[in-house]
């Protein structure tokens, strides 16, 4: 899986590399996070035999009517059971509503460097034992967590809410079949 991802490592894939890539045996995917819808439509007209993931958590509503097979997220290292739930209800077109609350939880989860707010919720959460990161990153870097605590908070009440409609019943079903 390609993974582009400008706002990490600085550059672009160009559409031409993944043109001669999507042909190769070991290349079967792309996940896709400029954050830049045309780029993601752009890729998916030219380079149409290599399935497109998402990379931006929030954008997933609007990323699979325009040829997203999935997600690679961020958002599964502190909420997984939510964010299956989030991707099947996408996939499914059930997204009404979905995006302020996701992008409000992404934004929190981005506050500061990528993975320090993630790494401290996971310890609050018991899921892992320390926040400490390697240098130069430091959870320390994150003064206030009262914002990531709060939509940690609202994103279980909106799994547990999802969970209670008759329609993520249908799908895990028929998943299971």
């Amino acid at each position: 899986m390609l993974y582009n991802v400008p706002s990490r490592s600085g550059i672009e894939i160009p559409i031409a590399t993944v043109q001669n890539l999507q042909e190769h045996p070991n290349c079967w995917a792309m996940k896709e996070a400029s954050g830049d819808l045309n780029k993601f439509l752009n890729y998916r007209k030219y380079c149409q035999n290599i399935e497109l993931y998402s990379g931006e958590d929030a954008m997933l509503p609007y990323l699979v009517p325009a040829g997203a097979k999935g997600l690679v997220s961020v958002c599964a290292n502190v909420w997984p059971q939510a964010t299956q739930t989030y991707v099947q209800l996408c996939l499914a077109g059930q997204t009404q509503d979905m995006f302020p609350l996701w992008n409000n939880a992404v934004e929190a989860l981005f506050c500061v460097a990528n993975p320090i707010p993630v790494k401290v919720l996971m310890q609050q959460q018991k899921s892992i034992q320390t926040s400490i990161l390697r240098a130069p990153l430091t959870h320390l870097e994150l003064t206030d967590n009262t914002e990531l605590l709060a939509f940690d908070e609202k994103i279980n009440q909106w799994l547990a809410q999802a969970n209670q409609s008759s329609f993520i019943n249908t799908v895990e079903n028929r998943n299971i079949a």
